[in-house]
């Protein structure tokens, strides 16, 4: 049986596990933003980590970092593993609009 990693510790989750989660404030945009940073992982990978929280239902909700998941299977990276920081349940609306305000991703 796997252990569950402890709270904000970077781990690695296949990407069919990532998915977004319901009503989540912001949407990926399929433009040339997304093809730059498709090319960018193409050539460097994932170089910060994808925020997540366990999924009830299974596999891993992404609270910042869906537009890198995206990028990573237009890269072709689909069946590899992207680096990931678990979080707990409980994070708030208010973390998941910083985060991805801070990643560039709002």
């Amino acid at each position: 049986m796997k252990a569950e990693p402890e709270e904000n510790q970077v781990v690695r989750i296949a990407l069919a596990e990532l998915h977004p989660f319901k009503d989540h404030p912001f949407r990926v945009l399929d433009n040339g933003e997304m093809m730059e940073m498709t090319e960018s992982v193409k050539e460097y990978g994932i170089l910060v980590p994808v925020i997540v929280r366990k999924d009830e239902n299974g596999g891993y909700e992404i609270v910042a970092g869906r537009r890198r998941k995206c990028a990573s299977e237009l890269a072709g990276l689909a069946d590899k593993i992207p680096a990931a920081r678990y979080r707990n349940e409980h994070i708030s609306l208010l973390e998941i609009i910083v985060a991805n305000e801070k990643n560039g991703e709002g």
